[in-house]
């Protein structure tokens, strides 16, 4: 309502300078628009200059929130600055003529221009986010914290793009109150058509607050596993190792058991060897002793956790089990933990007269004597 007095104050006021219109020629009111505008321009240019010297004197000494802002703001404000010297000039023109519906489309155009320009700038802002978590990172490894800065830079955005809606709406001359009621009844009928919706949106919320993982890490749920790429309001979306997509359902996600192979410091290996029927106890002893030396002197075993034994008698071998812990975490460091170890369990075998076993049958054929 303010605003709407506003614009029929401003219409008034024009209309008595168009009454001195007749003493003014068309071109001399064009060339004042021109160098009214031309001004107008020049000085909003050299503030703008101004400032970027200012912010570049201060070097290393400015706070980050400055920084931000001055990086989000900067390029909507040059861009606002042409918008509004042209609606500036059309303004002018429209007095001149006297048209209330084009003086009232520049006047609104200039407040919506300035409504886009603070919405853009702290959209672009959204570091912000970043920022305010800077508390809680010492609380929170970086996965965590990345993964958190990401959820809630989309909520902020959200507000803003919201709160710029009902900035320009008003601006137009709309009831905010109404608007708000509409959108309450609204987002009553929206929430019961899409309760599995807003489930999930909690469940999002919940996850990140918890953060059981972040963005970059292995995990498996429920029978899918692969790396988290993306936590969205809805869903989590994860990279299994055929390079496939998985998309799962946040209220999911939840209500299931969630490893997360990234936050272990260890990982466990077992495997057996087998070795030939046949081979002496003290070639096989000699092998066990040799075997566990071998994996204690390596770097990215866990000396304490090694343990090989006699394991079993097989089919077809004699099996030998080896236990212990790798320091390899991430998939690809542990594969290739595993094949250099595999490497010197093959020199090992050999080197102490021992041969591995593979499958056999011993076929017995009876004759019958006649």
């Amino acid at each position: 309502m303010d605003q709407m007095l506003e614009t029929q104050e401003f219409i008034t006021l024009s209309d008595k300078i168009a009454g001195y219109r007749s003493e003014i020629t068309l071109m001399q009111w064009v060339a004042g628009v021109v160098i009214t505008t031309g001004i107008t321009y020049c000085v909003l240019r050299l503030l703008l200059n101004l400032l970027d010297r200012f912010y570049q004197k201060t070097g290393s000494r400015k706070p980050e929130m400055v920084r931000i802002l001055y990086e989000a703001f900067r390029k909507p404000f040059r861009t606002a600055v042409w918008l509004c010297c042209l609606l500036e000039a059309l303004l002018l023109i429209f007095v001149y003529i006297d048209l209330n519906p084009g003086k009232i489309f520049a006047l609104k155009g200039i407040m919506l221009v300035v409504t886009w320009t603070v919405a853009r700038g702290f959209y672009r802002a959204s570091d912000l986010c970043g920022l305010l978590l800077q508390s809680a990172r010492n609380r929170l490894d970086p996965v965590s914290s990345s993964t958190m800065k990401s959820f809630f830079e989309k909520i902020y955005k959200i507000i803003v793009i919201i709160l710029a809606l009902i900035t320009a709406l008003e601006q137009l001359g709309f009831s905010i109150t109404g608007v708000v009621t509409g959108a309450g009844i609204a987002g009553i009928a929206v929430s019961l058509a899409a309760q599995s919706t807003l489930t999930n949106l909690f469940a999002g919320i919940s996850l990140v607050l918890e953060h059981p993982f972040g963005i970059g890490d292995y995990i498996i749920s429920d029978g899918h596993e692969g790396i988290v790429e993306n936590i969205s309001f809805r869903s989590t979306i994860l990279r299994d190792l055929d390079n496939q997509l998985i998309t799962i359902a946040n209220s999911q996600l939840c209500g299931s058991v969630i490893q997360n192979l990234n936050r272990r410091d260890s990982r466990l290996w077992t495997f057996d060897i087998g070795i030939l029927y046949g081979t002496d106890e003290d070639s096989i002893r000699r092998l066990q002793g040799k075997l566990t030396e071998f994996f204690k002197s390596d770097e990215e075993v866990v000396k304490d956790s090694v343990l090989v034994t006699l394991g079993a008698f097989a089919d077809s071998s004699i099996q030998i089990n080896c236990r212990m812990l790798l320091t390899a975490t991430g998939l690809q460091e542990f594969l290739n933990a595993k094949s250099r170890l595999n490497y010197g369990i093959y020199r090992l075998v050999n080197q102490c007269g021992c041969d591995f076993a593979f499958p056999t049958e011993t076929v017995f054929l009876e004759s019958k004597k006649e």
